[in-house]
């Protein structure tokens, strides 16, 4: 994906440096040189979306493909449901209990090797999603798609 975007821009670039547009051209020779230090592993595009869509599609959730703050809530409530905190009020781990109980077995075994991990979970649910073809900057989403949503980029 980016060899097509390098390619683009450089077009884009050569031909405002023969019109004239010097300080135009430069800023976009600023974005090439970011684009091209992205690994194509770590851009939101089809392969990472996919694997956002059937992690969604296990917790029930809208499938958007978008790893945003729902999908984080979601995973956390799953694992409320899994391993409960003493402090979580009992009515709200009896829901979270329940809804693990609709989840496929195959992915609660999966959710379970993050349970350690709940509370940086939690902190995602205030991260917006990485829009499609953004750089995906969190390396737990990556471990998350990876884990759960089977994503080899």
């Amino acid at each position: 994906m980016n060899k097509e975007i390098l390619n683009d821009l450089n077009q884009v670039i050569t031909s405002l440096e023969n019109q004239g547009f010097d300080r135009e051209a430069s800023k976009l020779n600023n974005i090439f040189i970011r684009v091209a230090q992205v690994d194509d592993y770590r851009v939101n595009g089809a392969n990472m979306q996919a694997a956002a869509k059937l992690i969604q599609s296990n917790l029930n959730v809208a499938a958007d493909g978008l790893f945003g703050p729902s999908t984080a809530y979601a995973i956390v409530k799953a694992l409320d449901g899994i391993a409960p905190e003493p402090t979580l009020d009992k009515s709200y781990v009896q829901r979270a209990r329940e809804y693990v109980a609709t989840l496929p077995a195959g992915f609660v075994a999966k959710l379970k090797n993050f349970v350690g991990m709940k509370s940086a979970i939690r902190e995602l649910e205030n991260v917006p999603s990485t829009r499609p073809r953004d750089v995906e900057t969190s390396d737990l989403k990556i471990r998350l798609l990876e884990s759960l949503g089977d994503y080899k980029g």
